[in-house]
């Protein structure tokens, strides 16, 4: 979840290397940072006021809606889903209260400006939100599974005078679900549009709902090794989910679609829970001495994000394990080539330390 220069800075600091700056980068740094932090606020205190409206009376009907789709209470608190009721300025005047101005919740991706005329009005109009937080945890964005048909038409058609825009909103809806072959997919109800989960398969949610399950599930699990290698053959357990969900990523989300902001914010989320279940599924498969096992989800890791030490350091510990220290070797060369060819940078101590020990 970190751009190029973040990711740079944290190699950096974490090898102890001052990387050079001069006073106007500093400057500059400062400004951005200061901002950057400014907009983290003002999401954080969104996804605050979403959390409380989804508890209070207004999320009632929405509550009910995450019930039947199995989605329990504790869930939702772990998570912090949220709620938005179905008004233009809800959340504009609350940040206002805050003194946080509408070019500020703007740029944090949260008010629209206003096509015609003065003001801003809020993004996300009656739906249920889903925080999308960062590697470290940070709330940075929001998403959802429906979206009013209102939003659609703001978002797709500004510029739409009159009746227009919804016009060209039943049109598309009619042209999709023509090409869709099932008008049944695509499903509108109290102005809301979303897909029908019990007549299609989407591969994102599917895989959502592996991380989610094995979230719960591997908490509910006792860490005796003989108990979990008889989860992994229980398709219910954490354990199970967790391979399942790493065997449902087939890559990037619309990686043609590029830097895109609405795809990026999803595509970013997506990587890091897949990156974080190839964490845990391969040290589960350590801790039960199928060393081979996890040396092929570190492999698959290491596709996604070759820059990810962890992922070399546990693949070199299962290489020796299993007795290749050839193979050990090869992988901490492609690390110290890679750092070096992508960041100017070399593994940390930790790396070659493993790296040593295994060579002696």
């Amino acid at each position: 979840g970190l751009n190029f220069p973040e990711a740079v800075k944290t190699l950096a600091a974490r090898s102890g290397i001052t990387l050079p700056q001069d006073n106007r980068d500093l400057r500059q740094d400062k400004r951005t940072e200061d901002e950057k932090k400014t907009l983290l606020k003002i999401v954080a205190e969104a996804a605050a006021y979403f959390s409380k409206e989804l508890e209070g009376p207004a999320g009632s009907a929405a509550r009910e809606y995450l019930r039947k789709r199995g989605v329990s209470d504790a869930i939702i608190r772990e998570f912090a889903l949220g709620y938005v009721r179905p008004e233009w300025d809800g959340l504009l005047k609350h940040l206002k209260h805050l003194n946080y101005t509408p070019s500020q919740m703007e740029r944090a991706g949260l008010v629209v400006k206003r096509s015609e005329g003065e003001g801003y009005y809020d993004r996300f109009r009656g739906r249920i939100i889903f925080p999308i937080r960062d590697m470290t945890g940070q709330v940075i964005a929001f998403g959802g599974r429906e979206a009013s048909d209102k939003m659609l038409t703001d978002a797709l058609w500004p510029e739409a005078e009159g009746d227009l825009g919804r016009s060209s909103f039943d049109t598309t809806l009619h042209r999709l679900r023509r090409l869709l072959g099932d008008e049944r997919i695509v499903k509108m109800q109290d102005g809301k549009v979303s897909l029908d989960g019990t007549i299609c398969w989407v591969d994102v949610w599917a895989f959502e709902e592996a991380v989610r399950g094995a979230e719960s599930g591997v908490r509910s699990e006792d860490r005796n090794a003989d108990k979990q290698r008889s989860a992994t053959r229980n398709p219910e357990s954490g354990i199970a989910r967790l391979e399942k969900a790493i065997a449902l990523y087939r890559g990037h989300f619309l990686p043609a679609e590029g830097d895109a902001p609405w795809a990026l914010s999803l595509r970013e989320r997506l990587r890091s829970k897949y990156l974080n279940a190839v964490s845990r599924f391969g040290r589960f498969q350590e801790e039960s001495d199928e060393y081979e096992k996890a040396a092929e989800v570190f492999r698959r890791g290491l596709d996604v994000d070759d820059l990810s030490e962890e992922f070399y350091q546990r693949l070199m510990l299962c290489y020796h394990q299993l007795g290749r220290k050839a193979e050990a070797a090869t992988t901490y060369r492609r690390c110290r080539e890679t750092l070096l060819q992508k960041l100017d940078l070399t593994p940390s101590e930790k790396t070659m330390e493993i790296y040593r020990k295994i060579m002696a």
